[in-house]
């Protein structure tokens, strides 16, 4: 089908816009009958990478569409997007207070000493330091992880204090997640952890890219990629998961690992760079 992409449009890294669509019904589908709805992206648009566009959407001006989302519908003027499926993150009508949070959600380099990003790290520090005094309080103690979280699979959540977030909200994870002490997620992107994921103590999830000429790190610009771990998945002690890299099902890294690429299913890793040590 048709796709209409307007003036200012940014599309990051291995963005997919798809305007195919089969039949649901199988005998329909038998047919090989396919229609193809178009779709349009406005004006002055960011797409972060990894994200997917699908049949039929029209996405306004202005928009921001987080690293990673897939948009299964419409998508207003003047906000931000994220999740899958992609749901409204913010109001961004106020472009000078939103445009650093813009530029990061979408991949795209920015400055981390933003004011209002600032504010946000606060918030999602106090966030952290509630969990420990109600740790012991079924009710509260849930309601802390979803208010900290972008999103929550279940109420089965553990997650044992210290532990350290850029900013919680860009963090969701899957059904019953367990993660040990100390562990750190710096997710300036998106990170997406699947179900019954285990972390050992001190995981190090890095999102977060300084730039590599000393120059321009000085400036204080930064970027991030986002991180997607699977189901059933044990992370072992003090391993480190660097900005893009996407870790399958059933995978095992082991403790002090440092996962530099992708990871297949059904594998064990280990090392730094992690290589496959054994098949599951």
């Amino acid at each position: 089908g048709r796709v209409d992409i307007g003036h200012d449009v940014v599309l990051g890294p291995g963005v997919q816009v798809y305007t195919p669509q089969h039949p649901l019904d199988l005998v329909a589908r038998a047919t090989k009958v396919v229609t193809a709805p178009s779709v349009s992206i406005g004006n002055n648009v960011r797409v972060g990478g990894g994200a997917i566009i699908l049949p039929g959407v029209r996405i306004g001006n202005g928009v921001t569409v987080g690293a990673g989302s897939v948009v299964t519908k419409d998508v207003p003027n003047n906000v931000v997007v994220a999740g899958n499926p992609a749901r409204i993150f913010m109001d961004s009508s106020n472009d000078t207070k939103y445009a650093e949070q813009k530029k990061m959600l979408a991949g795209e380099p920015y400055f981390g000493g933003d004011p209002y990003l600032t504010e946000l790290r606060k918030q999602s520090q106090e966030r952290a330091a509630k969990l420990a005094i109600v740790r012991h309080e079924p009710a509260k103690y849930s309601a802390a992880i979803h208010e900290l979280l972008g999103s929550v699979g279940d109420d089965k959540a553990i997650m044992e204090s210290p532990m350290f977030f850029d900013y919680g909200c860009n963090t969701h994870v899957g059904k019953r997640f367990q993660m040990n002490i100390s562990c750190t997620i710096l997710d300036c992107a998106r990170v997406d952890i699947g179900d019954d994921v285990l972390f050992g103590p001190c995981v190090k999830i890095f999102t977060a890219e300084h730039p590599v000429d000393p120059a321009v790190r000085l400036t204080g610009v930064e970027s991030a990629r986002p991180i997607k771990i699977g189901n059933n998945v044990w992370i072992g002690g003090s391993a480190i998961i660097l900005p893009g890299v996407t870790i399958g099902n059933n995978v095992t890294v082991g403790a002090g690992s440092v996962v530099t690429k992708d990871v297949p299913d059904n594998v064990v890793v280990a090392g730094n760079p992690a290589q496959i040590i054994k098949l599951v």
